[in-house]
């Protein structure tokens, strides 16, 4: 009878140890970001998160459909008018141009109504996509790379331009590598000091060829981040 005891004890014992290695790779300060996703029906999933993603940039298709909601503001239907604006402030990312000239033109209250949307939907936007990035860091969430590169330029607070090159770096693998590379290549400093900051999370030989190049950046920021990226390596210069 002792030695099944014996035996599932160690096999409860290697379980916690599993458990405790896999939490040991996540961020433990990603919890509160977690809550965040849920709130606005989100996942911390490679599918949910990429498809957030995509749509801070919309198609013809998603801009046709803020238009029409935008249109309704102005309905002369109480209920179309409020299903309108309730729809629009559900949305986790939004095509802001279409309602900032609808805060600006024609109708009061479809000028009240827009101007509404606005105010709420860029500190939710705000909130959204920083716990985006930060579960994709914590969880280490692969395969988002494309679409955390196309959020930098939407990135106005250093801070957040941060995280972007640490959520990079979490999701990036060797086959983003050619991806990294035309990022590097930007006239934009802030998308090519996020690509930088990823670099070292690939193989040793293509990272370190890169991060030499970057040295002689243009931008002090990039030249920092390079030579932070080689650094561990032992090949600061």
């Amino acid at each position: 009878m002792k030695l099944p005891r014996l035996l599932l004890g160690w096999a409860l014992a290697l379980c916690l140890v599993a458990g405790a290695a896999r939490a040991a790779e996540q961020d433990p300060h990603t919890a509160p970001y977690l809550k965040t996703l849920e709130r606005f029906d989100l996942k911390p999933t490679k599918e949910s998160l990429g498809e957030y993603l995509r749509a801070l940039h919309p198609t013809a298709e998603s801009a046709a459909h803020i238009a029409r909601l935008v249109k309704n503001l102005g309905s002369e239907s109480f209920f179309e008018r409020e299903a309108a604006l309730a729809e629009l402030q559900r949305m986790p990312s939004l095509a802001s141009e279409v309602v900032q000239r609808a805060a600006k033109e024609g109708d009061p209250e479809v000028q009240w109504r827009a101007r509404l949307v606005l105010s709420e939907a860029e500190g939710r936007q705000s909130e959204i996509l920083y716990a985006t990035l930060a579960v994709i860091r914590g969880k280490k969430i692969a395969g988002l790379a494309d679409e955390v590169l196309r959020t930098v330029p939407l990135l106005r607070q250093r801070h957040h331009r941060k995280l972007a090159g640490e959520a990079l770096a979490a999701t990036v693998n060797a086959a983003d590598l050619p991806r990294l590379r035309e990022a590097l290549g930007d006239s934009s400093p802030e998308l090519r000091t996020a690509a930088a900051a990823a670099l070292p999370a690939l193989a040793a030989d293509p990272a370190d060829a890169e991060l030499a190049k970057l040295l002689n950046d243009a931008n002090a920021g990039v030249q920092l981040e390079a030579a932070k990226g080689r650094a561990p390596r032992g090949r600061a210069r």
